[in-house]
């Protein structure tokens, strides 16, 4: 098991190093605008692939539980949970789940 570490670690450690060990800040680089599109791309890529997984388990979500529970609701003579419940617990992720589908498009 490793040690959780905290941002400030670095800081507390900098602060008791002599000053030729600290570390200098960075200076601004410059980049070339076939850089910057290139790591641009790469992050809408990643982010796009990030919003099919979230969609991705949403459905899932929906699929395993809340249809089943809303079955089990208008199903049953003695539900083990209410609508209000099954309301409370899923709230709007359909709603969020098209705004997921039509994001990803």
């Amino acid at each position: 098991i490793s040690p959780s570490i905290s941002p400030y670690d670095n800081d507390h450690q900098q602060q008791h190093q002599p000053q030729s060990q600290q570390s200098q800040p960075q200076q601004h680089q410059e980049h070339s605008p076939e850089v910057d599109n290139a790591r641009r791309n790469e992050l809408v890529v990643n982010f796009l692939k990030l919003e099919k997984n979230y969609r991705n388990n949403l459905s899932l979500i929906i699929d395993v539980f809340l249809h089943p529970l809303r079955q089990e609701v208008y199903n049953s003579a003695s539900p083990f949970i209410s609508a209000q419940h099954v309301q409370t617990i899923f709230s709007h992720i359909e709603v969020i789940l098209g705004s997921s589908k039509m994001f990803v498009q």
